[in-house]
């Protein structure tokens, strides 16, 4: 995505961040979540969602967009189903908890544009 929207890595990072974690909350175990949770300044108990939505309201805080259509670009330009393929070919997405179909990130980059 960095490449193809010519993004800073961090500033792709920060965006992408509470999607992604959206999108891993199936797997990661309650334990963790507390533990997130715990990190973010929340109740230990509080839900997943609630741990999006702070790492969503962090993002904001920091002045930085949580949608690609924040930042002006021409996004009806862009081959987001290329950039879907080559996300999943990823070496570190490996390393992600959850593993991730074309279709899914797909899907995520669709949810980023707002």
């Amino acid at each position: 995505m960095t490449g193809h929207l010519h993004l800073h890595h961090g500033l792709a990072n920060a965006l992408i961040l509470p999607y992604a974690m959206r999108f891993n909350l199936p797997v990661i175990s309650p334990d963790r979540v507390q533990r997130l949770n715990r990190l973010a300044g929340l109740p230990a108990e509080a839900g997943g969602e609630q741990l999006v939505e702070a790492l969503a309201q962090f993002v904001t805080n920091l002045g930085l967009p949580t949608h690609l259509s924040e930042l002006n670009l021409p996004l009806d330009a862009v081959n987001w189903p290329a950039i879907a393929e080559e996300t999943t070919r990823m070496v570190l997405l490996q390393n992600n908890p959850r593993p991730a179909t074309v279709a899914d990130c797909e899907a995520l980059l669709a949810e980023m544009r707002g």
